[in-house]
């Protein structure tokens, strides 16, 4: 059996760009897989169009949908699995790049790195990022392979695929997958490796509160909670501002005053000035 390039997509009413995903995938894999995650527009219609497989699930979060189409992709022994966006946020043309690095020397998976360059990307996407990055770091223990934690374009080997599949919590079936099966497939005995590929940020916004609501979760079921876990649940029970300490990989890599901003509902941070 011929050993496919397998791309899986979790996709939630994404019918105003899923079509553009699609075309720019196609000179890179061999099949695509897009998980329906209980979408309320055409996403699923457009998909199987353009001659995807569409696996529609009920509304589960990117984790199961995620997991859903793994589990689909495993049965085809595929050489390598992409995942990625179905929002456009992550570029296809970089997958060759991923491919080559998984290719090297015993190496299982490939983690997409969008803040090796911080050109273009919005300082409060750079922040939540470290947010998610500092409480990984304390998790692991050591510095994560990548700076981007909170990305899910990565390729999966074999060994990768396995692993990622052995991750059954219940708690990881939404947003907070990502940051989890980082850890899962870094605590192991897998070869990880990153790669730096560009941010695309179609618009300007910060973190949606269901997005922060699952890291928090998910964080504090981990251990006791810290500082920033502390502060950052007092907006999801209604407080519109919090503030906290944060050890950053941005510049000077010193622990940094953090404000977060409620706005509607998404959160927004920004360095705290003083004086």
């Amino acid at each position: 059996m011929k050993q496919e390039r397998v791309a899986i997509i979790p996709a939630r009413n994404e019918s105003k760009g899923i079509a553009k995903v699609l075309n720019s995938l196609s000179r890179h894999v061999d099949h695509v897989i897009v998980v329906d995650d209980g979408s309320e527009d055409s996403t699923g219609a457009i998909a199987r169009g353009m001659g995807a497989e569409v696996i529609r699930i009920d509304a589960s979060g990117v984790g199961a949908a995620t997991v859903t189409g793994l589990e689909s992709a495993k049965h085809r022994v595929p050489a390598a699995i992409v995942t990625l966006d179905a929002d456009g946020q992550h570029d296809p043309n970089w997958i060759e790049a991923g491919l080559q690095t998984l290719a090297g020397k015993n190496v299982d998976v490939v983690f997409a790195d969008r803040f090796q360059e911080l050109e273009g990307v919005p300082l409060t996407k750079q922040i939540s990022n470290n947010i998610a990055w500092a409480f990984v770091r304390q998790m692991l223990k050591r510095v994560p392979v990548t700076r981007d934690v909170s990305c899910g374009f990565r390729i999966y080997g074999p060994r990768g695929l396995s692993q990622v599949l052995g991750l059954e919590n219940a708690r990881t079936r939404g947003y907070a997958f990502v940051q989890s099966s980082y850890v899962w497939l870094c605590d192991t005995n897998l070869q990880c490796k990153s790669i730096s590929v560009p941010a695309v940020y179609p618009i300007h916004q910060g973190t949606p509160m269901p997005e922060l609501r699952q890291f928090l979760q998910w964080a504090a079921n981990e251990g006791p909670p810290d500082e920033v876990v502390r502060e950052l649940s007092t907006i999801i029970d209604g407080a519109t501002n919090a503030r906290f300490a944060l050890t950053s990989w941005l510049p000077p890599h010193v622990k940094q005053e953090i404000m977060a901003i409620r706005e509607g509902d998404q959160v927004v941070f920004r360095f705290e000035t003083t004086g």
